[in-house]
């Protein structure tokens, strides 16, 4: 069976920070976080301040939506924490099993997500 990480909660699929913290450093990926507009949410740049403010504004930053929602090491640390631990802000994550010969694809409304079959599509 395949497992795929989904979000079940109206808001958008996003790891709090115990998580992005230990997902990054299982993938061996140094950033420089920072607090975000909310307390329980960070940004994770991949490159130190350099205190100019003009520098700092261009500054990139890693974001969750590079890491394949079946990468094992994602699946590792929310089967590890918990799904309640795991879960960001507006955010209930769930990890669904599905057949290892399906082709899937995840949708969403309003950010609450589902796994469906991939079919083509034509338009």
């Amino acid at each position: 069976m395949q497992k795929i990480l989904i979000n079940t909660q109206y808001g958008g699929y996003n790891l709090s920070n115990v998580a992005m913290t230990k997902l990054l450093e299982l993938k061996g990926i140094v950033t420089y976080p920072e607090k975000g507009m909310f307390d329980d949410f960070n940004i994770y740049f991949l490159t130190p301040p350099t205190g100019n403010t003009r520098d700092d504004y261009t500054r990139k930053a890693f974001y969750i939506d590079k890491i394949k929602r079946d990468d094992p090491d994602l699946i590792r640390v929310v089967e590890e924490l918990g799904v309640d631990a795991a879960s960001g802000r507006f955010c209930q994550l769930k990890i669904v099993e599905i057949p290892d010969d399906i082709k899937w694809i995840i949708q969403e409304y309003d950010g609450l997500e589902w796994v469906a079959e991939d079919h083509e599509t034509w338009s």
